[in-house]
């Protein structure tokens, strides 16, 4: 089942959200925010798990293919009001259990993801005929196995480069998900990714008219 987050939550995901767009390293998608592309937050209930591991949460390019397309889109923008470029999906079970960090750690993972596309020579892409910024979900920095990296170290410039960008000050992975193992064994934020379009084409038409009310414009 899913709910959308209520964006008049002072401890909500959208309050959250508001705050990290002011860190450095999300000044990518407050550009895109900022422009007219949109971002919408949904809560899921019950177990959620793809192969073994529960899921903590999932950023998406909202799509469909074939005949079902139009009604999806009708949908989906009935329902939330607008329709989104991003969808953020949390687990609602983690994130009533989670501390505060944790949240921010979560959102922030999924926020990641959202992302401006780029060109063979990584200039941002636009759209031709109505110039607005193509969208796409950025991939993890690193795809590594922990056995790997146990047994070989840092044996490739992406796992040395996630080694350095580790800050010591920070509380270890094992303390921020204090009272999370026994619910959550195989903990994993996974991301719904879709092949990209061709060059120069948008990701999906303009089938609906997008509305003003997208909970970050001010």
């Amino acid at each position: 089942m899913f709910t959308i987050a209520e964006i008049e939550d002072d401890a909500g995901p959208w309050e959250i959200l508001r705050r990290i767009l002011a860190y450095p390293e999300m000044v990518e998608l407050k550009e895109l925010l900022d422009s007219d592309v949109t971002l919408a937050i949904l809560i899921r209930t019950g177990e959620w798990n793809e192969g073994g591991r529960g899921i903590l949460g999932t950023c998406s390019i909202p799509t469909v293919s074939g005949k079902l397309r139009p009604l999806f889109e009708h949908m989906l923008e009935d329902w939330i009001g607008y329709f989104p470029d991003f969808l953020i999906t949390l687990n609602a079970d983690f994130w009533e259990e989670a501390n505060p960090i944790t949240r921010e750690a979560l959102l922030f993972h999924e926020a990641k993801h959202a992302g401006h596309a780029k060109d063979q020579f990584g200039s941002p892409r636009f759209h031709r005929e109505t110039g607005r910024p193509i969208t796409c979900i950025v991939p993890h920095d690193l795809e590594e196995f922990n056995a790997v990296v146990s047994r070989y170290g840092a044996w490739k410039g992406d796992v040395q480069s996630f080694l350095d960008a580790v800050n010591p000050s920070q509380k270890p992975h094992s303390a921020l998900l204090e009272g999370h193992g026994e619910n959550f064994p195989h903990i994993e934020a996974r991301t719904r990714e879709r092949a990209p379009a061709p060059t120069g084409e948008p990701y999906g038409e303009e089938t609906f008219q997008r509305r003003s009310n997208h909970p970050y414009q001010e």
